[in-house]
């Protein structure tokens, strides 16, 4: 099953959603939930999307009741430091991406980078993006998808 989410660049990087998406898994895995999604749910951050994707044992609801839950300060002062050093080197897929954007947009950037960067941006971005009017959910187990749900605002 995979479950996509419009997160889009902030200030022409995704060092935040990047970030946003470690500190919900972080904060899903607390010790009550770990076995329940630890095995089951794994995220990919890209530069137009998250997408999250779990195992068919675990229910639909459970996911989005989880991703829309409030994140914790300690998530984001554990994964901080993580995403940091993901974030020092880029892939090549990437720096083909940003230098293609770059001749596309007419300006330099960074995606890794982490102008900005706070506690308060993490909780605002989560708040503003991890909605359910926001999540498109797909069985992806079958020889074609199957939509099994869509947030309004797609």
């Amino acid at each position: 099953m995979k479950l996509y989410l419009s997160t889009p660049l902030s200030n022409f990087s995704k060092y935040l959603p990047h970030l946003v998406e470690h500190c919900v898994w972080h904060s899903v895995l607390d010790p009550n939930h770990y076995f329940d999604f630890s095995y089951g749910l794994d995220g990919v951050v890209t530069p137009e999307y998250t997408c999250f994707e779990y195992d068919k044992w675990v229910s639909i609801d459970s996911i989005l009741k989880y991703l829309t839950e409030p994140i914790s300060k300690e998530a984001f002062d554990y994964e901080l430091p993580i995403i940091q050093e993901e974030c020092e080197d880029s892939t090549y897929d990437q720096r083909i991406y940003q230098e293609s954007l770059t001749l596309l947009l007419k300006k330099k950037f960074d995606l890794n980078s982490a102008s900005g960067l706070s506690w308060e941006a993490v909780k605002k971005y989560h708040e503003k993006y991890y909605q359910l009017e926001n999540f498109l959910i797909c069985d992806d187990t079958l020889s074609e998808y199957k939509l099994l749900f869509q947030g309004e605002k797609l």
